[in-house]
């Protein structure tokens, strides 16, 4: 089995200050984290890699997606 958190715990909005907490998250013995996905065209998709790649943790999407 396989535990993680939820950026909703903490925003709505991932953003620079999320990303800086996988390393912490990771140390708490989580295996995981869901970011959400409302606006992919506005997802910093190259930073969250790089930030999941460095963590170590596994990284999860809640997609919500609006019409159009």
């Amino acid at each position: 089995m396989k535990i993680g958190v939820s950026v909703f715990a903490w925003t709505t909005r991932l953003g620079r200050a999320q990303l800086d907490m996988l390393p912490k998250i990771k140390e708490m013995g989580l295996d995981g984290f869901e970011i959400s996905m409302f606006e992919p065209v506005i997802l910093p998709v190259v930073e969250v890699r790089r930030a999941f790649e460095s963590s170590g943790l596994e990284c999860t999407i809640c997609a919500i997606l609006p019409a159009g």
